[in-house]
């Protein structure tokens, strides 16, 4: 298998092990904008396209967000299958509407990285939400939290200097952890409407968006989303509050409860393991030409909903 990748950052080394780990042979090509840049061992670095071998099975976007549109536009000629990172683009604009028209054009397959989705513990959240609303349980309010301490994402990297930091490269909590805006229209559906409200006024003084926090509301109940970079001791949970009672996810831990009782116990690097089981799935899917779910049009409209206040 050989697979380019276009931007070499720590999400990037993710998906390079994922793909070690599902094809350990498998040949990686890395798109560089300079000679001078730090390599990886067993990566072959392309200045150019036109020494890109031209049996490349797919691409991986995995530049900062706010290249993701340069990045795409350079491997189209491609015609490969294209893994793009979350999020796919840091606003919404024409240069976007453009993009998604040219991909559709050409009829490529392509995925956006929402590693969550493949969480073990998350994926049984999912079934036993579903067996309880079967049995006629009905859905009150959803709660869902993410903070953690930016401070402490990338040690030995100066987190004001981070792309995380930085409103002209797509940071801000918001889009950074766009995964939990993911997971919850995954379960729940696109809503009927959204609101949210932004701040840059924590302690950890940075321009890009520190804590966001939304309000989906659906059919007969909402769901409250908040997010932070500035929680020094990580949290990220949600719970549904049923008729019936309420089922809570750890996902740090990767604990189910029901009513407070334990009813499973997954791996606690459930979400490192996520990423190779995300990678087994994208290549399963290429080699037997399936669309994905979670499609660039999907994720198009979970940036909407994440950038928009509106009715749907």
């Amino acid at each position: 298998m050989k697979v380019l990748i276009v931007g070499l950052g720590s999400i990037a080394k993710k998906h390079i092990e994922a793909l070690r780990v599902v094809d350990p042979l498998v040949e990686i090509f890395a798109l560089r904008s300079s000679s001078n840049l730090n390599s990886i061992e067993c990566v072959t670095d392309l200045l150019s396209l036109k020494s890109c071998p031209s049996d490349i099975n797919f691409a991986i976007i995995s530049s900062p967000t706010f290249k993701h549109i340069e990045s795409i536009n350079q491997v189209l000629e491609l015609n490969c299958p294209l893994f793009i990172e979350k999020p796919v683009y840091h606003k919404l604009d024409s240069e976007l509407a453009e993009l998604v028209s040219k991909v559709s054009d050409k009829g490529l397959l392509t995925y956006v990285g929402c590693n969550l989705r493949h969480h073990e513990a998350l994926i049984k959240f999912k079934e036993l939400l579903e067996n309880e609303l079967n049995s006629g349980a009905k859905v009150e309010e959803v709660n869902s939290y993410c903070g953690s301490y930016l401070p402490n994402w990338r040690p030995g990297i100066d987190y004001k200097k981070s792309y995380s930091a930085s409103i002209e490269m797509g940071g801000g909590v918001d889009l950074d952890v766009i995964h939990e805006l993911d997971y919850l229209l995954w379960i729940f559906g696109t809503p009927l409407d959204v609101r949210f409200q932004k701040f840059s006024r924590s302690h950890i003084d940075i321009p890009s968006i520190d804590a966001a926090y939304y309000w989906l509301n659906y059919a007969g109940f909402q769901i409250n989303l908040s997010l932070n970079y500035f929680r020094k001791s990580p949290k990220r949970e949600t719970e549904v509050v049923l008729d019936s009672g309420v089922l809570k996810i750890d996902l740090l831990n990767s604990i189910l409860t029901k009513d407070n009782r334990v009813i499973f116990q997954g791996s606690s690097s459930a979400v490192l393991e996520s990423y190779t089981t995300q990678m087994k799935y994208f290549i399963e899917h290429i080699q037997n030409q399936k669309k994905f779910e979670n499609d660039l049009n999907q994720g198009v409209q979970t940036l909407k909903i994440c950038l928009e206040n509106a009715e749907r």
